[in-house]
């Protein structure tokens, strides 16, 4: 049991889990595809969260940084600013027009 608890978090860490973050629980997800990688986007107010779904070797943030506001651009028609976060998980302040 020990070896499959840490086998699931390990595979967890890679692909990064679907679980919002705590000012985006509850707010429905449109999944987007960007950059060669798949997030769940979750918008609350003028702030925005890209969890990444899919599994990368070694992904850095300066890959993941880019594919994630290209996906909340997607998402929400909204430019992405200010953004932090890590490789799994992307936040973002939105610029909307009008």
């Amino acid at each position: 049991m020990l070896i499959r608890s840490i086998s699931c978090a390990a595979l967890c860490l890679a692909a990064a889990c679907d679980t919002p973050g705590r000012g985006f629980m509850g707010q429905p997800a449109e999944r987007v595809a960007a950059g060669g990688h798949v997030f769940d986007v979750r918008v609350r107010g003028d702030r925005a969260e890209a969890i990444r779904l899919n599994a990368a070797v070694f992904p850095s943030y300066g890959e993941i940084g880019p594919a994630a506001a290209l996906a909340i651009r997607r998402a929400t028609g909204c430019e992405p600013q200010a953004l932090t976060g890590d490789p799994s998980v992307v936040h973002a302040t939105l610029a909307c027009a009008g």
